[in-house]
């Protein structure tokens, strides 16, 4: 399970101080990086051995988001990403069906308050949950409930990959050798090489953008993350951005094609590669003249194989209600 972290930091020609990742806090080369995945190693390390131990993250912030999950992995734990704008009862749905030993979140995001959330789900269950909480990655308060022992994973897991949709939440299992194969195309598909700078307006905390994290910064390629709900910072940061791709979803990128009409500081033709990470292509932009890249697909077409768990979920009054489970 610790097979993520060597391969990352394997090659013997890295760059220490090439910036790789740029977010709307900062610019952080692979130096700083490393140097975040010690300090997240550290932090984990006080709570003792985490080997096969799921680790949920609510992480927002992708260069601690990243860090967290290479600490995670270097220790032999399963990383469990979740979506930041999950609301309150599917957030604790999700954890009870989850269950992970330890969960790192932000205390409020997008004014939704996660650290009560995860909390009071902690005490509810009634065995033992590590809480690391922050408000600003700077400093991590932990916290033990205390309770009865949780079992350990069974499944060689690097990552737990969770997507909920209309009710249906699914689980799939994300091994090393998974991990690898997707980064593999991902670079395929899109056709990097050490000249490309990509820009990103997808959602990152997911097992597809543990992926895309994975895939740029180990080719030491430049990757600018903007966050498309603060849409007009994310249009300043691809005006000043020099990338040639862009990694985003059908919606986002029809939203930016009208707001370039408004903004002609805006240069969509840069682009000389669209990765969509949509669940279907829309058939409108298969006619376009500029590359698309069906990122999701090649996504799917990978979980065909992957050990699933599907969960059905409905709401009766002010209750949720668990109705199906279907293992593969």
């Amino acid at each position: 399970m610790r097979g993520l972290y060597r391969w990352m930091f394997a090659s013997e020609k890295l760059n220490w101080h090439k910036e790789l990742l740029t977010t709307s806090n900062g610019s952080y080369s692979l130096y700083d990086i490393h140097q975040n995945i010690e300090r997240y190693t550290t932090l984990l390390r006080q709570v003792g051995d985490i080997s096969g131990k799921k680790v949920a993250l609510l992480v927002p912030d992708v260069f601690h988001f990243f860090s967290v999950m290479l600490a995670i992995n270097r220790l032999g734990g399963t990383v469990v990403p979740l979506n930041p704008f999950f609301e309150r009862a599917e957030l604790q749905h999700v954890l009870s069906r989850v269950n992970p030993h330890l969960v790192f979140t932000i205390k409020k995001y997008d004014r939704r308050k996660y650290f009560q959330a995860v909390y009071d789900w902690a005490h509810s269950i009634r065995e033992e949950t590590v809480i690391f909480e922050t408000e600003d990655y700077q400093y991590w308060s932990t916290l033990v409930i205390r309770g009865d022992d949780k079992r350990l994973t069974e499944q060689e897991a690097c990552v737990l990959n969770c997507s909920y949709a209309d009710g249906i939440l699914q689980l799939v299992t994300m091994d090393m050798g998974m991990m690898q194969r997707l980064c593999e195309k991902i670079v395929n598909a899109l056709k990097l090489s050490s000249k490309d700078r990509v820009f990103s307006m997808m959602p990152i905390m997911s097992g597809m953008g543990a992926c895309v994290l994975l895939s740029m910064i180990k080719m030491q390629l430049h990757l600018t993350v903007a966050e498309p709900r603060h849409w007009q910072e994310a249009v300043t940061f691809m005006k000043q951005s020099v990338s040639n791709k862009l990694l985003t979803t059908a919606h986002i990128w029809k939203k930016l094609r009208q707001f370039v009409r408004y903004d002609k500081n805006l240069d969509l033709k840069k682009f000389e590669f669209i990765g969509l990470t949509d669940r279907a292509l829309p058939a409108e932009m298969s006619n376009m003249s500029i590359a698309i890249v069906d990122l999701y697909r090649i996504f799917r077409e990978e979980m065909v194989n992957a050990r699933k768990t599907k969960v059905s979920f409905a709401r009766r009054g002010s209750k949720w209600l668990m109705l199906l489970r279907e293992n593969r």
